[in-house]
């Protein structure tokens, strides 16, 4: 897909005073606002749901989709992307996977491609196993013993993005509560583990892209945390319980190493940012709005109106443009104290 033609609309910037006196006049638009943006798109037909889709960084068109039939397929997609920029009939949508993997026992939704080598990536199922792919002449060659320690479903994994073991080094979460880091270089057995990381099922994870120490986690609880890799037996060095649903995405800022995105199955994506702190000085004698108790100084802004918000991602090249995916649809909005 391509968004493009992407602009304010007439309301925006307008207080609520102003936008009551030009309802009666709807019709008549601003100049360069209320034109309709433009989404291209090129379609390839995929065998069974897409629980997972992940495009590999250092060749963005080459794209990994987790099937509800329990395969994993990695598909060459350049002539589609290509043709987004070109005019012309659409390319064939019946495209044949350059790599199938049919050793999981059951479908999945873990997936991640690693960032720092070519087309090494790893794939877990809801049966706990976790598959490395190494790269090979020809396509890809899985490894024949699975990373097996977790007891229940693999929700989520990454690699790690920077810092200290940067290319062999990535963390899976699972239904069992439990964050585990696996190093391929030691073969199936974890190096480090967080066994009681949530009260419940941790459902995704994000490393620090500037800084390779710290790991983000979101459970089924509505919670999200932060650890320290250095030191796990600390616990949580954040911890915010503040949705009312299972965290469903989390994800760093690219550029700002203390901003976050969260997104919840309460229909809200919310963004933070962990070097705010309460100054007691400054309200002290001050009274604080009705209701503020309930939200955190470390919260910078609320998006809602979605349905089922599913994940949530920093724009790498737009600073503060964030995109979220719904059952509804797709949401791309900056907010305006970012």
């Amino acid at each position: 897909m391509k968004w493009h033609k992407l602009h304010k609309t007439k309301h925006d910037g307008i207080d609520e005073e102003d936008r009551e006196d030009e309802s009666d006049d709807e019709d008549e638009d601003e100049e360069g606002t209320d034109d309709d943006a433009i989404l291209d798109f090129r379609v390839i037909a995929h065998p069974g749901g897409v629980n997972r889709i992940r495009s590999m960084k250092q060749l963005p068109f080459v794209v990994a989709t987790w099937a509800d039939t329990g395969r994993v397929q990695v598909w060459d997609l350049q002539a589609h992307l290509e043709r987004l920029d070109k005019q012309g009939a659409p390319p064939n949508p019946k495209v044949d996977p350059i790599y199938t993997f049919e050793g999981h026992s059951g479908e999945g939704f873990a997936m991640d491609f690693n960032p720092s080598v070519t087309g090494k990536f790893v794939t877990g199922d809801c049966k706990r196993f976790i598959y490395l792919h190494n790269p090979s002449e020809g396509g890809w060659t899985p490894d024949d013993t699975p990373f097996s320690e977790h007891k229940k479903s693999v929700e989520d994994v990454q690699w790690k993005k920077e810092g200290e073991g940067t290319g062999d080094v990535f963390a899976s979460c699972s239904v069992d509560r439990s964050v585990r880091f696996w190093d391929v270089r030691r073969k199936k057995k974890s190096v480090l583990k967080i066994e009681d990381a949530h009260p419940a099922d941790v459902n995704v994870l994000s490393w620090h892209p500037l800084d390779g120490k710290l790991l983000l986690t979101g459970g089924d609880e509505g919670a999200f945390k932060v650890f320290d890799v250095r030191n796990l037996e600390a616990g949580a060095m954040a911890h915010f319980k503040w949705h009312n649903a299972p965290i469903t995405s989390v994800d760093w800022h690219p550029a700002d190493e203390a901003a976050l995105a969260v997104s919840a199955a309460d229909g809200m994506v919310s963004l933070w940012d962990l070097s705010v702190e309460e100054d007691d000085e400054v309200l002290a004698g001050q009274a604080k709005p009705e209701g503020a108790e309930h939200y955190p100084p470390q919260l910078l802004f609320l998006h809602q109106g979605q349905t089922d918000v599913k994940e949530v991602k920093w724009h790498q090249l737009i600073p503060g443009c964030v995109v979220s995916t719904a059952l509804d649809g797709f949401n791309i909005f900056k907010p305006s104290n970012l």
